[in-house]
């Protein structure tokens, strides 16, 4: 978890709650993003694609997942917004990264000298 913290603040800089990849699913970044600090007991991780609506409550917010199922976390609609606004970042930066990967290289061929 410690990489995948080291690697999203590369490019989110040094921000508190930072989400981070997990893993690579076909190309499409699996990205999770804490409610709160994620070394406190009361954090919740939410797979950002999985996240379908957030609406503000008298409590916090309510998060309302793809597969119809919602929770309810004590942490404002204004935050949980910024946090999926950085998960939108991480996303951008780690597809343009694959795409510089998956270019075909042009390499010179380069002639035998010795065999002159």
């Amino acid at each position: 978890m410690q990489n995948s913290t080291n690697s999203a603040r590369l490019t989110l800089r040094k921000r508190h709650k930072t989400p981070i990849i997990i893993a690579n699913d076909f190309g499409k970044p699996c990205i999770f993003l804490p409610t709160i600090s994620p070394n406190s007991e009361q954090n919740v991780w939410f797979l950002y694609h999985a996240i379908d609506n957030i609406e503000s409550n008298p409590l916090g917010c309510t998060v309302y997942m793809e597969n119809n199922r919602s929770f309810k976390v004590n942490i404002s609609a204004t935050t949980m917004y910024r946090q999926y606004a950085f998960c939108s970042i991480l996303e951008k930066d780690f597809l343009k990264k694959q795409k510089q990967l998956s270019r075909p290289s042009s390499f010179m061929e380069f002639n035998d000298f010795n065999n002159r």
